[in-house]
């Protein structure tokens, strides 16, 4: 499942950012991950490739377009806890 937390953060230039990421990181997780980053018009260069939580960054505007593409929000600890397996 596509996930994005429901708060967003600053970052660069004073603009705020959301996380977007998967639950499954197999290889069929990541690449639902990618096909909703390039439905958004987002490129692959882009993501952040963290072993443990790889994620893109999405501002407002672009969360609202991934949520009516079907990614759930949640909370960024939960977001955390269901993309590791782990509890935070």
């Amino acid at each position: 499942m596509i996930l994005v937390d429901e708060r967003p953060v600053p970052g660069p230039q004073g603009r705020m950012w959301h996380h977007m990421a998967t639950d499954n990181l197999s290889e069929d997780g990541l690449e639902e991950l990618h096909a909703m980053a390039d439905a958004l018009g987002l490129h692959r260069a882009w993501l952040h490739r963290r072993p443990r939580l790889p994620h893109y960054d999405v501002p407002p505007e672009v969360k609202e377009a991934a949520m009516a593409l079907g990614a759930q929000e949640v909370s960024a600890r939960e977001l955390v806890r269901r993309c590791r397996g782990k509890p935070v």
